[in-house]
């Protein structure tokens, strides 16, 4: 029990009984009156919840609801869709004796959500559990209505803007079903194409101590090909260290993440084939050590979404890691054996930053390991490009972030170029100023120093500005401090002799 509330509560305790009641008025977003709402009381002092009566609106949004006396959350839910599309809202704690007027609830506006959910054979799946995560709040929302009806249709209400749709078939009966997680964005009343879920395996296990005690509440994360993450409900060991979870056919790689209060090394099993289910047997955890630290870049700064990475220094295996990425603050906490191991640092490259890694660390108990970012900046452009095709010049870029070499997504792009055109990009170690064909070759094109990429523009043949492209150097292991230069030409009839060229760009590859 919340230490502030326990004062409070025995007063509450000590009054002769009576009647008491909390109203108020629930409006929309504009402040109309909305009827039919229903009043639910989460009883916050222990306890029960209370039995309510007249809980619910009138035609105005008025509502004089009678309680006991307490502490309480007080929640308010809307008609579900297509009635209206207001989100519940939850409000505590609200301490009531006697009468408490909880004045103007405003309930957030939403959209609704419709879809319908059916197996790869086309029968609907009725049953299924949806739940919805507002991404920029990060939680999940209380729901009506939340489970898909005998046609395997759902509609709720959801807020505009980032969420993650949960389909959980886990209480379907009909069929074993893999569950399954969109990421949406609604700007407005929104029907889903149909949802299918594919048939699902069971994948079992038990997960034990050093002792041969077993592990309760130990985390399973399933990732495929990708490394995206499944969502799997009802991925926790039990009291008996026995799991049981469900997934659908393909190649996997799964993670046991123990509470890190345990004070155990998470494991792993990589590329499990999965066709039928299956029993993954017995995993018992080494112990473990914290190692923790804070994550700044190269002004002091912390640096939040870091990934830690960790290998054994001696066979450069990788050592699973569970909640691995730095917070707001720039801290980390990780379970490591004791070992010598490899720690790597790698940020989110949406930052001008660079990785880091620390060889080596001797782990004999907690031990704090702190990490200084380089930076890294972007790309930079320089020199003119030379028009082509309605006066539109091309442009060279770069997209997915810093130019790192541990940076999977970085590429060059070109943009505006004459739709549909033969182009070469040129890539080169050093910069140049060669007068060609009306513009400037800004690129050392000595023998040796540069390569050539010929391609085909996308867009519409012959559009202005509707040509682009997008070089993937692939893995650049190697590249780190290294200085390349670019530039694009592009056959175009519309420029001055014929060809139409981009400005230069410079990029320096770091850690």
């Amino acid at each position: 029990m919340n230490k502030t509330l326990r004062p409070l509560i025995l007063v509450l305790l000590s009054l002769p009984a009576a009647a008491d009641t909390i109203t108020g008025q629930v409006v929309d977003s504009n402040g109309n009156g909305v009827v039919g709402v229903d009043i639910d009381a989460k009883n916050l002092g222990g306890g029960g919840d209370p039995t309510l009566f007249n809980d619910g609106t009138d035609l105005n949004g008025f509502f004089t609801t009678t309680i006991p006396a307490g502490v309480y959350r007080i929640t308010f839910i809307p008609p579900p869709p297509p009635t209206t599309t207001h989100l519940v809202f939850e409000i505590e704690p609200v301490v009531v004796v006697g009468t408490t007027n909880m004045g103007t609830i405003s309930l957030p506006p939403g959209v609704s959500l419709a879809g319908h959910v059916e197996e790869t054979n086309g029968f609907p799946v009725g049953g299924a559990n949806i739940d919805v995560i507002d991404e920029t709040a990060g939680d999940a929302l209380v729901l009506t209505n939340d489970f898909t009806d005998a046609f395997g249709n759902f509609i709720v209400a959801v807020p505009a803007g980032p969420i993650e749709l949960r389909i959980d078939a886990t209480p379907v009966f009909s069929a074993i079903l893999a569950s399954t997680a969109i990421q949406l964005s609604p700007s407005g009343n929104t029907t889903l194409p149909t949802i299918t879920l594919e048939p699902g395996f069971v994948l079992t296990g038990t997960v034990e101590d050093p002792n041969g005690d077993p592990v309760e509440d130990a985390d399973l994360d399933v990732f495929d090909s990708a490394h995206e993450k499944l969502f799997t409900p009802g991925d926790s060991t039990d009291c008996s260290g026995e799991f049981s979870l469900v997934v659908p056919s393909g190649l996997f790689d799964l993670e046991v993440c123990p509470d890190p209060g345990d004070l155990l090394v998470a494991t792993g099993v990589f590329g499990i084939a999965v066709s039928s289910d299956l029993d993954l047997g017995l995993f018992q955890l080494a112990p473990g050590a914290v190692l923790s630290g804070t994550v700044r870049n190269a002004s002091g700064q912390p640096v939040a979404g870091v990934d830690i990475d960790v290998e054994r220094s001696a066979t450069l295996a990788e050592v699973v890691v569970c909640s691995d990425s730095t917070d707001a603050a720039g801290q980390y906490a990780v379970i490591v054996p004791f070992t010598t191991i490899d720690v790597m640092f790698t940020p989110d490259f949406s930052q001008a930053l660079g990785s880091a890694s620390v060889k080596n660390v001797l782990i004999t108990g907690a031990r704090t390991l702190n990490a200084t970012l380089p930076n890294c900046p972007f790309a930079t452009n320089y020199g003119a490009g030379l028009a082509g095709t309605g006066g539109t010049v091309p442009h060279i870029t770069t997209s997915g972030g810093a130019p790192s070499v541990a940076n999977p997504d970085w590429r060059i792009e070109m943009q505006n170029g004459r739709g549909g055109a033969f182009a070469i990009l040129i890539l080169s170690t050093g910069s140049a100023a060669l007068p060609f064909r009306g513009g400037t070759i800004l690129v050392n094109i000595s023998v040796g120093q540069h390569f050539n990429q010929f391609v085909t523009l996308s867009g519409t043949p012959g559009a202005a500005g509707a040509g682009s492209y997008t070089f993937d150097p692939g893995p650049l292991t190697g590249a780190s401090g290294f200085t390349g230069f670019a530039q694009f030409a592009v056959q175009d009839p519309g420029a001055v002799q014929g060809w139409a060229m981009s400005e230069g760009l410079q990029m320096t590859f770091c850690n």
